[in-house]
């Protein structure tokens, strides 16, 4: 399964600061053959991704465009917000965090 999520936090009277994570997790085996195994690679709202890249490296507006529709057709191999699967043991599951900033080299 996979979920986007995003957590913000006040810094200032009207000011705030997130951070968005794509979690990986694996999800009970009766979904696989249920549900449309695939999510979009770029995380929700793309139009706003494609800006702030585009904004980063100083790219026309339409150019961002023509990337996000392109990134917009990567599909990955997961069920978007599926339920969790029960652990194996009580010792729950390893977590992994690896975070690479906006264009991975952060």
């Amino acid at each position: 399964g996979s979920r986007d999520c995003e957590w913000r936090i006040k810094v200032k009277n009207d000011e705030y600061k997130s951070i968005r994570v794509f979690l990986f997790y694996p999800c009970e085996n009766e979904l696989i053959n249920t549900k449309k195994i695939t999510s979009s690679w770029l995380p929700s709202p793309a139009t706003l991704y494609a800006a702030a890249h585009g904004k980063a490296i100083n790219i026309p507006t339409w150019i961002s465009t023509y990337i996000t529709k392109f990134l917009l057709s990567i599909k990955m191999p997961t069920i978007p917000n599926a339920t969790i699967h029960s652990p194996l043991s009580n010792r729950g599951y390893p977590v992994v965090i690896f975070t690479h900033g906006l264009f991975g080299c952060s």
